[in-house]
């Protein structure tokens, strides 16, 4: 070896520490390719189960109570479809009825979300039920426009 000549020995422990700490400095400069969040929707229904006593003797008889979650301004109308109610080979058919009348028309300015609570849902049966083995199917379709 001559006198220009030197010789700089680096112990592994070093080499994988500054190879740690360039790739962190070089990963802090990427974009993120892949971007995680959740789902945004600018409507919710909220069905929640009566909290009154049902009669099964009566004809008019509380379904559920529904309100809407808005998150932005905007005007539409809900309709509600359902099957008759089934138990084995017994069927009722029944009207729903909304406190705010059918259909149920909404209207929100609201620029921050607010919850607009119709009321309670009620099914005008043709019959009395006298058991309370019966199912049915409720669709809610709502229609929004900004």
């Amino acid at each position: 070896m001559t006198g220009r000549e030197a010789q700089v020995s680096v112990s592994p422990y070093r080499r994988s520490v500054a190879t740690f700490f360039l790739l962190c400095c070089c990963l802090t400069l990427l974009p993120a390719a892949i971007v995680l969040r959740p789902l945004q929707y600018d409507e919710a229904i909220i069905i929640s189960e009566p909290e009154e006593e049902t009669d099964l003797s009566s004809t008019r008889i509380p379904a559920f109570t529904m309100a809407f979650s808005i998150k932005a301004p905007g005007f539409g109308h809900v309709l509600l479809d359902h099957t008759p109610l089934i138990s084995g080979l017994n069927r009722i058919n029944y009207e729903l009825v909304c406190d705010e009348g059918n259909p149920i028309n909404f209207r929100s300015s609201a620029l921050i979300p607010e919850d607009v609570v119709f009321g309670h849902v009620w099914a005008i049966l043709d019959r009395p039920l006298h058991t309370d083995d019966y199912l049915s199917t409720v669709w809610v379709h709502q229609v929004v426009e900004r």
